[in-house]
């Protein structure tokens, strides 16, 4: 399994790279030398992605078993840029070859608790780097590993599925639902359960990496465009700086508690995925316009519940930070009516309907363009719902993923994760133990 991991970390796929597209003719060929798909050939195929602008396919492999149930094994292939890497990015995809560079790199100069833990982890304690190796070429590897081993078996019926895009707009998983749905009446199995193959990162002993996951995480990425008003750089009180209202929001949202812990596990905080002023370059004029977008994760509230909860936070911040503004400049800034602070806040669902004259064609079809929405961003729900399939997380566990020091377990990721798998699907698998 080891080897199979830094064979696909070797295999170049950035997202919305000529290697992502490539990746899974590569896996696909790999998959179909193995004995059992020699024998089995039509049992490796792959699924082109609908509508996608790239044409990226899922991979498909299927072992098939004694009676009706089975499992799906799943994951991404597709991997963030290796640009961190910096002077040593063309080792990015090589990680023997890596971790010898990054030793040498770490030891002559090494700064701070993260490098000496990595340098540690690196050196000494059983740890391997690659851009992906975390991130999620082990978990794949995992899930062939156990692929091969049912096949050895002929218990039940185990599905991998490998998916590009996760690192974007997860168009593989999307197209997947509706056709895993497809396998499954094609093939008469009933897939009792999906066991997804991704990554845990633990800064710690490793307690934390080791576990299975269970339950879902509700994702949102709302976005805000702040109008400001321009004026020359001289006279900056004549207007209102559009950067710093963005700037407010982040620092007012950034890691902060839109949602608590749930059950008492975890939640990962709001953080800002995108900040940028409009300007299309320099000038003396203070920004007019700018954009912010967040990821706020949650689990027990509804997606309009949170985003009400956002929008609030985002009426209090700007309503702050107008105020600062304010005492800092001594009156009321230009505009600001019977120079109150407060801020109007719309959603843009509402801006079109009361400016829907003042927004031209162009204006309104650029923002739908960037704006993921029920119209372009779907999911076969239907599917879904024919499936009924429970998922849980079992994966490998390592440190940094999306970074230069991106690095994963070995013992616990090419050892205990694939038998630990194995053991979890020939539980669900066998005919006697269904409920």
């Amino acid at each position: 399994m080891r080897a199979a991991a830094i064979e696909m970390v070797g295999w170049p796929s950035v997202n919305g790279t000529t290697g992502e597209v490539a990746f899974a003719d590569r896996l696909r060929t790999s998959i179909a030398s193995l004995p059992h798909f020699q024998s089995h050939p039509d049992a490796v195929w792959l699924e082109a992605i609908p509508g996608d602008p790239m044409g990226r396919s899922n991979v498909f492999a299927l072992v098939g078993g004694r009676g009706s149930r089975g499992v799906v094994l799943m994951g991404h292939y597709d991997v963030v840029s290796t640009e961190t890497y910096g002077r040593l990015e063309q080792l990015a995809l090589e990680p023997e070859e890596l971790r010898r560079a990054l030793v040498d790199e770490l030891i002559r100069s090494a700064r701070g608790p993260e490098e000496e833990l990595a340098l540690q982890d690196l050196r000494d304690g059983g740890f391997l780097p690659g851009r992906g190796m975390l991130d999620m070429k082990t978990g794949l590897a995992a899930g062939l590993a156990v692929l091969v081993r049912c096949a050895e078996g002929g218990e039940g019926s185990v599905l991998l599925v490998a998916t590009p895009d996760e690192e974007a707009m997860s168009r593989g998983a999307r197209a997947a639902v509706g056709q895993l749905a497809a396998v499954a009446e094609r093939t008469g199995i009933e897939f009792v359960a999906a066991i997804n193959l991704d990554a845990e990162a633990d800064k710690g002993d490793g307690s934390r990496g080791r576990a299975i996951f269970l339950g879902s995480v509700g994702k949102m990425l709302p976005a805000v465009f702040l109008v400001g008003r321009p004026a020359h750089a001289g006279t900056p009180t004549d207007g209102v700086n559009a950067a710093y209202l963005a700037a407010t929001l982040v620092a007012d949202l950034e890691l902060s508690a839109i949602e608590a812990a749930h059950d008492g596990q975890p939640l990962a905080p709001p953080t800002c995925l995108c900040l940028r002023d409009l300007k299309l370059g320099y000038d003396v004029t203070l920004p007019s316009t700018s954009f912010v977008a967040f990821n706020v994760l949650f689990t027990a509230r509804s997606p309009a519940e949170v985003f009400n909860a956002f929008v609030e936070r985002v009426e209090a911040a700007l309503g702050r930070g107008l105020r600062v503004l304010v005492d800092r400049a001594g009156s009321p800034l230009a505009g600001m009516q019977h120079g109150s602070p407060e801020v109007p806040v719309l959603k843009f669902a509402e801006v079109a309907d009361r400016d829907a004259d003042a927004l031209s064609a162009t204006v309104q079809s650029v923002v739908l363009a960037n704006t993921p929405d029920a119209d372009r961003v779907t999911w076969d729900v239907a599917a879904a719902e024919r499936l009924g399939v429970p998922v849980i997380n079992i994966g490998p566990w390592g440190r940094d993923y999306h970074q230069r020091l991106e690095r994963v377990h070995e013992a616990y990721s090419f050892e205990t994760v694939p038998e630990l798998v194995y053991r979890v699907v020939h539980d669900l698998v066998q005919e006697e133990k269904a409920s």
